[in-house]
């Protein structure tokens, strides 16, 4: 449901507001138990950074989209659910390619965490 909101309203100019509430339902939602949930909390950031611009997911977001991408790559590495870790993989993805849009935050993010492109 909420992937659906993020969608029709991703160029609303509200859409900074909106982000900040959706990226703090989702972080509060990644650790839970259910392998259903986690399902859709990644496809739900994976949504996120797709719709909103890539600007303010830099300057709004920078810190949740590194944890998340973070979480998600623990998730490619360790669920033993086959649709999580490749829905996981697919997030790690996209949110590599919004950082890897600003040449800083390449270069900052290879120094920091050795992320290959």
């Amino acid at each position: 449901m909420i992937t659906v909101v993020l969608y029709h309203v991703g160029g609303a100019p509200q859409i900074g507001s909106i982000s900040s509430a959706v990226w703090e339902a989702l972080m509060s939602l990644r650790f839970h138990g259910g392998v259903t949930v986690r399902r859709r909390v990644i496809m739900a950031i994976a949504v996120l950074v797709s719709v909103v611009p890539s600007h303010v997911l830099l300057e709004r977001h920078l810190a949740q989209m590194l944890e998340a991408r973070e979480w998600c790559d623990d998730i490619f590495h360790n669920e033993p659910d086959a649709e999580c870790r490749d829905l996981a993989a697919h997030a790690s993805n996209l949110i590599a390619g919004v950082v890897q849009s600003s040449p800083d935050l390449q270069m900052m993010s290879k120094l920091v965490h050795g992320w290959q492109q």
